[in-house]
Order: structure tokens, then C-alpha cells, then sequence
């Protein structure tokens, strides 16, 4: 770096102090002049790159800070509030389309109606890929209170416990990116995620073609 025809080597090191926080040292050297007027100029070159080092760390300490400028997504810790729902499985050959998907959750619907029972929150979906030719499908919606389980829907408690979200809107390519992203967050974070992440259908997407509408929650239970 140079200030005034006054050159300074420096070097950034990046020390580790906790999981998810590193120290930056940006120092320099310079060699000093034999001349005291030359000195006088040298340290006040010195000061002001040390001002615009300062200004430049706090800057990057700033932006860094946000989650969503390292992962492209505003991630918040929440505690698990539906613990209670009901839910339905199913394996298809392919990855499932979207009728195939709401006629599972109309299933659930329709059972909540004859059930006398409340959806108090938006339906989940979570498709895991088993094998090349295989997807393991669950959709679940929760509820307000349990009733008499039926053939194919059962009830499943979550655990009040922590739990990520984020809101991303886009269609399916833009959800594959947040997984990845989330994954990155969990690895540097070191958090560990004791249940299956799950997608909140906030736009009912059987009703909107355009997938760039598309509002959809998702969740991490971790620890």
C-alpha cells in the first residue's frame, strides 16, 4: 500500500476465535527513513492508511454480519410453534408433479373438514430422492388438535424446539439453491439438524403457473 510516495507491504491474517467469528489482522512494515523529515511524513502516511484499513474492516465486519450477503438468504432462528400435524406418505417413480402433490394435501383438507378440526397453518411438503427411480413424498399440515387417525394419514408431534426459516421466493430451481445454501449455513455454523427440513407452500401453487411468484418458507429443525 502507498500514501504520499510512501510504500508499506502488508498482509491480511485470518485467525479462527469462535464457531461462526474470525479476527482479521492487517498489518504492514515499511522501512523508515534517516532523514526526521522524511520520518514525519512517513508516519503521517502511515496514519491515514491505518484510518482507511479501519474504515475498510469495519466495512467488511458490516456486511459480513448479514446472513444474507454470504448465503443469498435472510436466515432466522424461531422456536417451533405447530407441533402438532397431520400427515400423508407416498413413493412415486418420479419426481412428484404439483396435482399429484395437492392431491395429497387435498386429502389431508378433506379430512380436517370431516374432522371438525382447524389447518392453522400452511401445508408442508418434503420429497426425498431414495434412489435413481424413487422419491419418498410427505406432505402434512398443522392442526389445532388430534382426532381418530384414518388409513394413510397419521399424526406426528414435533418437538418445541429451534428451528431455522427463511422465505425465498422462485420456483423449484430457486428452492434447490436455498437447500444448498442452508447446508453451507449448517456446515459453518456448525449446526446439526435432527429432523427433515421441510418446505411451507405459502402460495398455493396449483393456482399460480407463474413459478416466479412462488413464496415459499423453509425449515430446519437443528440443534
Amino acid at each position: 500500500m502507498s500514501k504520499k510516495q510512501n510504500s508499506f507491504l502488508t498482509s491480511v491474517n485470518i485467525i479462527p476465535l469462535n464457531v461462526d467469528s474470525v479476527k482479521l489482522d492487517w498489518m504492514g512494515i515499511g522501512k523508515a527513513s534517516y532523514s526526521p523529515f522524511k520520518r514525519i511524513q512517513q508516519y503521517e502516511a502511515k496514519r491515514e492508511i491505518q484510518q482507511s484499513i479501519q474504515i475498510l474492516l469495519d466495512s467488511l465486519k458490516t456486511y459480513l454480519q448479514q446472513p444474507m450477503n454470504t448465503y443469498g438468504l435472510q436466515i432466522v432462528e424461531e422456536r417451533v410453534t405447530d407441533t402438532l400435524l397431520i400427515t400423508s406418505k407416498s413413493e412415486f417413480k418420479s419426481y412428484p408433479s404439483l396435482p399429484v402433490i395437492y392431491e395429497m394435501i387435498q386429502a389431508l383438507r378433506d379430512y380436517i373438514k370431516k374432522r371438525g378440526l382447524k389447518e392453522v397453518n400452511y401445508p408442508m411438503l418434503h420429497v426425498l430422492k431414495l434412489g435413481k427411480d424413487e422419491y419418498s413424498t410427505m406432505v402434512a399440515i398443522p392442526v389445532n388438535r388430534e382426532a381418530l387417525a384414518q388409513n394413510g394419514i397419521a399424526y406426528k408431534r414435533m418437538a418445541p424446539g429451534k428451528i431455522l426459516v427463511t422465505e425465498v421466493r422462485g420456483g423449484p430451481r430457486t428452492i434447490q439453491v436455498a437447500y444448498a445454501q442452508y447446508e453451507e449455513y449448517l456446515q459453518d455454523y456448525h449446526r446439526i439438524s435432527p429432523a427433515l427440513p421441510f418446505e411451507s407452500l405459502v402460495t398455493e401453487r396449483i393456482r399460480e403457473p407463474d413459478t416466479s411468484k412462488w413464496v415459499t418458507r423453509i425449515y430446519y429443525p437443528v440443534f
